[in-house]
């Protein structure tokens, strides 16, 4: 890991976040399936890069309540959802 990799996840730590570098797509969908033990509701940000590892529908897959913004039409639901996720067990960005 090179060393602004390494910077940039103590600066998110040092700011309260959870952070971690892996080297792959399945790798990142692992670790972050691995982080649901316990959890019930799992926040998914708009982020694309959580998206491409495939892990949001594995998510749903597991029966957890997956609230995912982009998964309605509906603007005032999406507001809804996008509200919730910030308090979930688990928020994905």
């Amino acid at each position: 890991m090179d060393d602004n990799i390494s910077q940039t996840l103590k600066n998110l730590e040092k700011h309260g976040f959870q952070a971690m570098y892996v080297e792959t797509r399945e790798d990142a969908k692992k670790a972050i399936m691995d982080m649901t033990d316990g959890v019930k509701t799992v926040g998914v940000a708009g982020t694309s890069t959580v998206r491409d590892t495939g892990v949001v529908d594995a998510l749903k897959e597991t029966g957890l309540e997956t609230l995912d913004h982009r998964a309605v039409s509906d603007l005032g639901e999406s507001m809804r959802i996008r509200k919730r996720q910030i308090t979930a067990d688990l928020c994905l960005t």
